[in-house]
This record gives structure tokens, sequence and C-alpha cells, in this order.
């Protein structure tokens, strides 16, 4: 586990930012040069560090669990690689998993986004072959 000490990690921000502040912007007229300069030193544009507490995503099951319980059998290998089927999907992924059939989202998260739009697809195609009507065409229970 990294520990992440938020006084220092606030300094490096602020003195990043500065540095930034102080190489993209160039003023021709000494004067307002050296006023900016100064407010750049004053320390006024800092107000400190703010620090917002959020609870922790609760914790779902894998998307092979999830996978499995929708088609009612173990998904193709390659494809859990591919979605990290062992780890562990926060709750509301899960959910969403078990909710769409057709849909696609956009989410916040490459991975999320990944997730949610394929799992559903791959669980479609495997019940599709999985249950061939009589006249060949496929039936969805």
């Amino acid at each position: 586990m990294v520990i992440v000490n938020p006084i220092e990690l606030a300094q490096e921000i602020k003195t990043s930012y500065l540095r930034y502040l102080g190489t993209s912007f160039y003023f021709s007229d000494p004067q307002l040069r050296t006023a900016f300069k100064d407010v750049l030193l004053s320390n006024r544009l800092f107000k400190g560090l703010f620090l917002e507490g959020t609870p922790v995503y609760k914790r779902g099951r894998t998307p092979k669990a999830v996978s499995e319980e929708i088609i009612g059998s173990s998904p193709d290998e390659g494809f859990l690689r591919a979605i990290k089927g062992e780890r562990p999907l926060y709750q509301h992924q899960e959910e969403a998993i078990k909710k769409v059939s057709n849909s696609f989202f956009a989410i916040g998260t490459k991975f999320s986004n990944d997730l949610i739009n394929e799992t559903p697809v791959y669980n479609l195609l495997v019940r599709m072959i999985q249950i061939p009507s009589k006249e060949g065409r496929f039936e969805f229970a």
C-alpha cells in the first residue's frame, strides 16, 4: 500500500503549478512582469490544503462470477483475461452488467466503459450459441 503525505503532495502541486505559471507567461512591460512575479511569490494564489473524505465503493463479485450467473456456464478464458475477469467489480458495475442487454454506456473510466459494454455483448453471443431455435435462428430466454 502506498502512503501519501497530503501536505507534501499539496506542496509539490503548488510548486509545480507556480513553476508552470512563471514559465508560461512573459510580459514585455517590466512593471507588469515584476507585479506578476511578486504575485507568484506572495503565496496569495493558494489557500492551503483541501481534503474531502469520500466513502469507498462497495465491492461486488468478479466478472467471471457475474457472467456465469447470466449465461449459466464459465466464460471463455481469453475473454476473462481481456477484462481481468478475476478482479472484483464494484457493486455498481456488477449491477449495471446484470441490468443491460443490448445497451451501450459512456462511463468516466475506460475500464468500466469497456467492461460494462463488452460483458453483456459477450454473454449475449454465448447465449445465442447455446440456444438455437428449431428454424436455425436464435431465440433468447
